[in-house]
């Protein structure tokens, strides 16, 4: 959840057009928060499974020459 502030100098009522223009562009914006959120975590996700299958194939190799 973010917010998203606006100010002016002088007092001014945005009219509902614009509201809804502004809404718009908060929730895009959160979209496109919640998706780089997401590929940095299946960036990490990655790493983390190649390492996991790193080690899994270095295990193998060696339980392989142990019983060979």
């Amino acid at each position: 959840m973010g917010v998203l502030s606006l100010s002016r100098r002088t007092p001014y009522e945005f009219p509902m057009s614009e509201l809804s223009l502004l809404t718009h562009i908060a929730d895009q914006t959160a979209v496109a928060i919640e998706r780089a959120n997401l590929h940095e975590r299946e960036k990490q996700a990655m790493v983390e499974l190649r390492t996991l299958h790193s080690t899994v194939d270095a295990q193998h190799q060696m339980l392989k020459r142990i019983t060979a």
